[in-house]
């Protein structure tokens, strides 16, 4: 399995081999929410020390983007970690009450809860420009909400979706330590499939 933490990082926290590489399929699959709300994603990780270190990072494909820099290593400002803990010791999407300024421009955040097996495990940041324009509109409504459905899943543990691929190659069979085929859990699959033909407005088919 790809080791996504550095070691440095990897021997400060308290993560289960299985919870890294639900981590490492997450990130290998988030960048489908960043595209569809135009947002910075920031994966972080508290340390045993309970201080939150950002351990990854994606930009969206189109769009203006909220870190010019690399944020991967960085401390979250302690201003933000009380924010960072509600989400994670609740499993509960937390929205920032007032955007941040970055010193070019307003942010809305939101934390979002990465659960793996009903617990826990991490804290992704969804981070978006206030009035993000999109081949010259603001982003649509309908994109937006398919992210949403994307973000509540991650905070339920149905995302990402086991044996669904990566966003790179689709449909790729994921397998386990073992080199064993995962199935693929039908009823996550669906309900995103439910979730975004609803928005767009047409009928799911099974």
């Amino acid at each position: 399995m790809p080791n996504l933490l550095p070691s440095a990082l990897r021997d400060a926290v308290d993560l289960a081999e299985a919870d890294l590489d639900w981590i490492h399929q997450l990130v290998a699959d988030w960048q489908l929410i960043a595209d569809l709300s135009t947002s910075d994603l920031v994966l972080w990780v508290r340390t045993r020390a309970g201080r939150f270190i950002a351990a990854g990072h994606t930009r969206p494909s189109g769009g203006t983007t909220v870190h010019l820099e690399d944020v991967v290593g960085r401390r979250m400002p302690a201003s933000r970690e009380a924010m960072a803990m509600e989400s994670l010791s609740t499993a509960q999407i937390q929205d920032a009450a007032e955007p941040y300024w970055t010193g070019t421009a307003a942010v809305q955040e939101e934390y979002i809860p990465v659960v793996h097996a009903g617990t826990p495990i991490a804290v992704v940041t969804r981070e978006t420009s206030v009035g993000v324009i999109r081949g010259g509109r603001i982003v649509e409504r309908e994109m937006e909400e398919i992210a949403e459905v994307l973000c509540q899943m991650t905070a339920s543990g149905e995302f990402p979706i086991q044996g669904a691929g990566t966003t790179i190659r689709h449909g790729t069979p994921r397998v386990d330590l073992q080199g064993h085929q995962v199935q693929r859990p039908r009823a996550a699959d669906d309900r995103l499939r439910h979730e975004a033909a609803l928005v767009s407005g047409t009928k799911s088919t099974s």
